[in-house]
């Protein structure tokens, strides 16, 4: 499938005379298209390719996840049933919310982005789920009130926090 072209096209980098060049838009297709499998680890795949962008074959070439491989990942996670599938998209937006502090004004979390967080935490099984929303709350504040951001948290995210804190244990 995916993967294996994806291989290919990298295999094929090594020689330049090949003309073959992954690109990160090749990268985010394959990360979307496991996302969109009905395979049971779905995310763990789309990881792997993310990591593969990060640590392996594409760090040759020069590639780095942007902010839509960062967004598709936070959206694969928050998709996944998997235990941790929260824990991993709020690693995500938290990448988005350092290289925004960096510098890097188009990793700007969006409200869609958090609000995908926030009511991931909300439906999650997972007794640290209220403090990890809230967390997540207050980081977005905090990057809204010292001007890093211009995204300003809602009612929604106030009411999946309380959502978090009713359905968690430790509320």
């Amino acid at each position: 499938g995916a993967k294996a072209v994806l291989e290919r096209m990298e295999a094929l980098s090594l020689n330049r005379s090949s003309g073959v060049r992954p690109t990160v838009e090749t990268y985010n297709k394959v990360i979307e298209a496991w996302g969109n499998s009905g395979e049971y680890a779905f995310a763990p795949l789309a990881q792997a390719v993310y990591e593969r962008m990060e640590n392996g074959p594409a760090a040759h070439l020069d590639i780095r996840p942007n902010d839509k491989t960062i967004r598709t990942m936070v959206r694969v996670w928050a998709r996944s049933d998997l235990k941790n599938a929260a824990f991993h998209a709020t690693g995500h937006l938290m990448k988005l919310q350092e290289l925004l502090e960096a510098g890097a004004e188009e990793m700007e979390p969006t409200l869609d982005d958090y609000l995908t967080i926030l009511k991931c935490w909300a439906t999650a099984e997972d007794k640290h789920a209220a403090r990890r929303a809230q967390t997540v709350l207050k980081q977005m504040e905090r990057l809204y009130l010292n001007r890093t951001s211009d995204v300003r948290p809602t009612v929604a995210c106030y009411r999946y926090v309380l959502i978090a804190m009713s359905n968690s244990r430790l509320s």
